[in-house]
C-alpha cells in the first residue's frame, strides 16, 4: 500500500494540472502514514512518505504537518543523517504554512538564542 501511495504522490506531483489541487489531500494521507511509521519506528518509510512535501511552499496545514514531521526526522537523525540546518529550514516552512508545533518550537528556539546560550548548550526540546 505504501509503495502505491508513494508512487501516486510522485506521479501526480509531476502532472502540473494535479500538482496544486491534490497536494493537500496527498499531504493529509502522508501525515497519517508518516505518523504511524514514526510510531512503529519505521523511520525510512516515514522519510519516503513525507519527503515529497519538503519543498512545498503552499499555505496548507497538512503540508505543514509533513514538513514538521520531516524536520523532526532530520533533527533527531531518524531514518536520515542528522541535519539540524535542514530541520530548522523545514520547521520554518511548516510555521509559514501554519503548523502550531513549528511556530511554538521556533518561538522557544528564538528565546533560547536571544538568551545567549552557547552552541554547546542543549537546544529546546521538540
Amino acid at each position: 500500500m505504501v509503495r502505491i501511495f508513494t508512487a501516486a504522490i510522485k506521479g501526480l506531483s509531476k502532472v502540473s494540472v494535479f500538482r496544486q489541487p491534490l497536494r493537500p489531500f496527498l499531504a493529509a494521507a502522508a501525515v497519517g502514514e508518516g505518523s504511524r511509521a514514526i510510531q512503529r519506528k519505521e523511520y525510512d518509510l516515514a522519510f519516503r512518505v513525507l519527503s515529497p512535501f519538503a519543498e512545498d511552499e503552499i499555505d496548507d496545514g497538512w503540508v505543514a504537518g509533513c514538513q514538521w514531521q520531516l524536520g523532526y526526522l532530520y533533527y533527531h537523525g531518524l531514518g536520515i543523517t542528522k541535519n539540524e540546518e535542514q530541520a530548522f529550514s523545514l520547521f520554518q516552512k511548516a510555521a509559514r504554512a501554519g503548523s502550531s508545533d513549528a511556530i511554538d518550537y521556533l518561538k522557544r528556539k528564538n528565546a533560547y538564542d536571544k538568551a545567549g546560550h552557547s552552541n554547546d548548550a542543549p537546544h529546546p526540546t521538540l
